[in-house]
């Protein structure tokens, strides 16, 4: 343990973040494992924290999910655990995982503070040795002995691997095993624009001006991966929830959403409808109701839903309405970062993103410069001028596939449905 001048070097928030996650991942530790594969049981600051990783990773080995009940049955007699608070603790650093945005950031800060400890030592024993005028070491045993020591840490510091085009070659073979995961629209043409639909990994945008359906698109989507089976965070940062589940439950009964807000929401027949859809609701959307949400509150909400929820994407409507820009910081490099985020987040947890984005007068999505560069797909949704129940998407960015329409204004492919509202396209049920 490095304590000098009073000042510690470690991050322990970091560390509970970390055993948190380990200790609620949805889909098993064993995929965090993975992704911190570089990080070991000595790189912790805290002795109790080193142990209880290292219990992780014995239990991971057996086939052994590391939650707070099999840590405790592993840490009945170790007194160190005790003094803190023994179960107590380990529910604790459970909790913790509700601040973790990606477990390997929090892992890479883990290492950095181990790092630096080693460093801070090496300053430490280097100010000894120079001063010690009466040992046996001259000054370029010394620095023969510092440069062993930098290049030591040097050689073990890499928390991304380099792979030869043969390992890169032998993992593609290697994925062919394994389903490539893709979801539908439930949009045809949008699927074939997409090349089958939402893509693990992949961070699309549907952009349009204020007031043309941004959400009505978002929520049809939505409502569509629900009946699939897809669990996903649908972030609601203007409408509430229960606005855009009306929408849906009118789309399954047949009626418009105004039922609910007139006389008809008495009527029993309809009353008896939205009853059944609840019941049988699948319930795989998981609403977030955060108005003008904080880009903190995004990051960390999107990693609760991620660990907690085992969601495979999320939608963000809409992406202008994040707040928390910095001080001595633009709009623009504001949405950047949050576009950039988005980008990072489904690569590195293996999830899809859809964010709604408003277009401005001049056709150009607001502060949005960033989320077409970072995103893999950008759409513009756009009504027909002469048909105000049509629309048509115009691919405004692609990363991955051909261009592609989905519809235009000469031919109009996709009409918003009074019942709901929802969109639907036509030539399809």
């Amino acid at each position: 343990m490095l304590e000098k001048n009073e000042i510690i070097i470690a991050n322990v928030q970091a560390e509970q973040a970390v055993l948190g996650a380990l200790m609620v991942s949805f889909d098993g530790a064993a995929s965090f494992m993975q992704k911190i594969d570089f990080l070991k049981p000595e790189h912790f600051f805290e002795p109790v924290h080193e142990r209880i990783f290292n219990a992780c990773l014995q239990l991971v080995s057996d086939g052994i999910n590391p939650t707070s009940i099999s840590l405790k049955n592993h840490f009945e007699r170790d007194a160190a655990l005790a003094n803190i608070g023994g179960a107590e603790y380990l529910a604790r650093l459970a909790g913790k995982a509700t601040a973790v945005i990606n477990i390997k950031s929090y892992a890479v800060l883990i290492f950095d503070c181990y790092n630096r400890r080693r460093l801070a030592e090496l300053a430490d024993w280097l100010k000894e040795a120079c001063c010690d005028f009466a040992g046996k070491k001259n000054s370029e045993e010394i620095l023969a002995k510092a440069n062993q020591t930098l290049n030591n840490i040097k050689s073990e510091t890499a928390t991304h691997k380099i792979l030869t085009s043969k390992q890169v070659s032998m993992d593609i073979t290697e994925s062919f095993k394994q389903d490539l995961k893709f979801f539908s629209t439930g949009l045809p043409s949008l699927d074939v624009a997409m090349a089958g639909g939402l893509y693990e990994s992949k961070a699309y945008a549907l952009a349009a001006r204020k007031k043309t359906g941004k959400t009505i698109g978002a929520s049809t989507i939505s409502y569509n991966l629900n009946l699939q089976g897809v669990k996903h965070l649908f972030i609601a940062a203007e409408m509430s929830p229960a606005e855009i589940q009306q929408r849906n439950i009118a789309r399954a009964i047949h009626r418009n959403s105004m039922a609910f807000i007139t006389s008809d929401r008495e009527n029993r027949d309809f009353q008896t409808k939205v009853g059944n859809f609840a019941i049988n609701d699948p319930g795989n959307i998981h609403y977030l109701h955060i108005p003008a949400i904080s880009f903190d509150d995004l990051k960390r909400n999107v990693a609760l839903a991620i660990y907690k929820h085992g969601i495979k994407g999320f939608i963000l409507d809409y992406f202008q309405l994040v707040g928390g820009v910095g001080a001595r910081q633009s709009r623009v490099e504001f949405f950047d970062e949050v576009a950039q985020w988005i980008a990072n987040i489904c690569r590195q947890e293996k999830i899809w993103a859809l964010v709604t984005a408003q277009i401005n007068q001049d056709d150009n999505i607001r502060w949005g410069e960033g989320l077409r560069l970072a995103f893999d797909q950008v759409y513009h949704l756009q009504v027909c001028e002469n048909d105000k129940e049509m629309f048509f998407m115009e691919m405004m960015d692609t990363r991955y596939t051909p261009w592609c329409e989905v519809g235009n204004k000469d031919n109009p492919i996709i009409k918003m449905e009074k019942t709901g509202p929802f969109f639907r396209e036509i030539g399809y049920e």
